[in-house]
């Protein structure tokens, strides 16, 4: 194998640092005011810049910089057809607002508070589901100079030390934070649940080519399975994840290359775990919570009041079923809701359902709902198809596409610095699919 050039050896670092700054949500910068914080009884949108945002936004001018040097446009893969849907979709949705459209007539400005975070939300949902997976893809099998360069390797050594690190901030906070469930290198317990329930089937899969190294997958399931029972709150996160470690073992071709006695193991851990669940007396307060359904002010979950609420929004006739009340703009739009359904928003809590389907139902319409299922079902698709050809790479990202589809029913995880790490498991989906098929034609050859 030819030594690589140096811009080459900077591909491979920024695509690395990237990957390891995705496994977080560091904020580097927050514009508007949290009005709920402040005491003020109601919550405003604020924008939040993550450090995952801006590594990616530097790893794409060079991205686009080499390319052009190179004249290597032609060589590169490009998204499918599912990708620029979702992305039409979302600009309907916005061009069809009756939201949007009313408030610039009533301010006589074209930038108003719902079409700036319509445009805001455009760019970054462009960037997550159309310019993320094209640019990923590209630097893992980077044929930009003739020859293939594969990277899928960084990418996964990334995704461990990252998970290892979040996971042992977490293990810290556990100790120092009593009040709160801890919430590693993310903004909350919500989205530290969810990346951990996504990442559990993809580092039980991971394949170690060195015999030496053999156990590290096991090593890393244990792991997982011990961070789940010490530092994650939500009893969905965990259901995800078996959810998850089912959709892998069933994209696999053989059942006899499941390793009988470490899925034996496996499973006595997620047995041992889930019937010890409500011991751990640092979650146990959290956890009752995820599962009571009574508050103080309504006879259900906050969360639930709010399914109850976004679920009836198309009533009223000046709403479009199709396309949304805009891109962004759901949190904008949620109040009213609550007084046409005669529901006091008593708790005054922050207008989140924690359910991303029943958001950009919301927001974008079945329209924008269908074209954003058609691309996890196309990308999960090519995931499915590739472990069944033997690529353990393609079951493990089968199944952690199988927890996020279920997880987000109660954490939604397309939000800032989120989206980047699906657009990245989409990536994963295409480089296993091609690894798959280029040994299936030198097998073939071989004969």
């Amino acid at each position: 194998m030819n030594r690589l050039s140096l811009f080459q050896k900077i591909d491979s670092i920024l695509l690395a640092i990237a990957t390891f700054a995705m496994c977080g949500q560091v904020d580097v910068r927050r514009f508007g005011r949290d009005t709920l914080k402040e005491g003020l009884g109601y919550a405003t949108k604020t924008f939040g810049l993550s450090f995952a945002d801006v590594v990616f936004a530097l790893l794409f001018l060079w991205f686009v910089g080499r390319t052009v040097q190179l004249k290597a446009w032609r060589k590169l893969w490009w998204p499918p057809l599912p990708c620029f849907a979702l992305i039409f979709a979302l600009v309907i949705s916005v061009l069809h607002s009756h939201t949007i459209a009313a408030q610039i007539a009533a301010q006589g400005k074209p930038f108003t508070k719902e079409s700036t975070a319509a445009l805001a939300d455009l760019v970054q949902w462009g960037g997550y589901f159309l310019v993320a997976p094209w640019m990923f893809v590209n630097l893992m099998r980077d044929r930009r100079e003739g020859t293939l360069i594969r990277r899928e390797g960084i990418v996964m050594g990334a995704l461990v030390a990252g998970f290892v690190v979040t996971g042992l901030v977490a293990l810290i906070q556990s100790v120092t934070f009593k009040a709160s469930a801890p919430v590693g290198l993310w903004s909350s317990s919500n989205l530290f649940a969810a990346f951990v329930a996504f990442l559990l089937p993809f580092l039980d899969e991971i394949e170690i080519p060195n015999p030496r190294f053999k156990y590290v997958p096991l090593g890393l399931s244990l792991f997982t399975f011990g961070i789940v029972w010490l530092c994650v709150a939500s009893p969905f996160a965990a259901v995800a994840a078996w959810i998850g470690l089912l959709c892998a073992w069933a994209a696999r071709p053989n059942a006899k290359k499941l390793h009988i006695a470490r899925l034996a193991v496996i499973l006595f851990a997620a047995l041992f775990f889930s019937l010890t669940w409500s011991l751990n007396p640092q979650l146990r307060p959290e956890r009752a919570e995820f599962l009571r359904l009574a508050s103080a002010e309504n006879k259900v979950k906050k969360q639930f009041v709010e399914w109850q609420v976004a679920s009836r929004w198309n009533f009223p006739k000046e709403r479009a079923f199709a396309t949304g009340v805009g891109v962004g703009n759901y949190q904008l739009n949620i109040g009213p809701l609550y007084q046409y359904d005669s529901i006091p928003n008593e708790e005054h809590m922050p207008p989140d359902s924690n359910n991303l389907y029943l958001v950009q139902a919301v927001s974008i319409g079945i329209l924008g709902l269908g074209a954003l299922l058609w691309v996890l079902w196309h990308f999960s698709l090519i995931a499915w198809r590739a472990a069944r050809a033997g690529s353990l790479l393609g079951a493990g990202v089968f199944g952690a596409l199988g927890a996020w589809i279920f997880v987000n029913f109660f954490h939604a995880m397309i939000v800032r610095g989120a989206g980047l790490l699906l657009a990245l498991f989409f990536a994963l989906a295409v480089v296993a699919a091609s690894n798959a098929s280029e040994s299936d034609k030198s097998n073939k050859s071989e004969l």
